[in-house]
């Protein structure tokens, strides 16, 4: 990975017909850039991303880490969205608190961070 300057973002996605999905990491301030002025062709690359998945029973929000949640541990943490498919990108100040600090700090519960349990543990 270069040293170049890295912004922590969300990038807003369209997906099938009307379907709009938000993914969250960084990315280069160049690429960046380059996507503001529409110059940016291929994929706009996010490292470090992950998206929240809100359940639609209790609207409980839980974040799906690129190399950490079960369902993508083999992932590297990048992700490559079609310039095509994206729509908005509003730049952060950080990610959002407890998602990428410590394996155990995966689950938002009503927007507050609760550590998993420890290895070994029963939840």
């Amino acid at each position: 990975m270069s040293d170049e300057e890295r912004v922590w973002v969300i990038a807003e996605c369209t997906k099938g017909v009307g379907q709009i999905f938000s993914y969250r990491g960084t990315v280069e301030r160049s690429a960046l850039d380059s996507w503001a002025r529409g110059e940016l062709r291929g994929a706009l690359t996010l490292t470090q991303a992950y998206w929240l998945d809100e359940d639609p029973d209790t609207g409980r929000l839980s974040p799906v880490v690129v190399g950490r949640h079960a369902s993508f541990r083999n992932g590297t943490g990048v992700l490559h969205l079609a310039v095509d498919t994206v729509v908005v990108v509003m730049e952060l100040r950080s990610p959002d608190p407890g998602v990428l600090e410590g394996e155990g700090a995966q689950v938002l519960r009503l927007g507050a961070v609760r550590p998993g349990p420890s290895a070994g543990e029963e939840e």
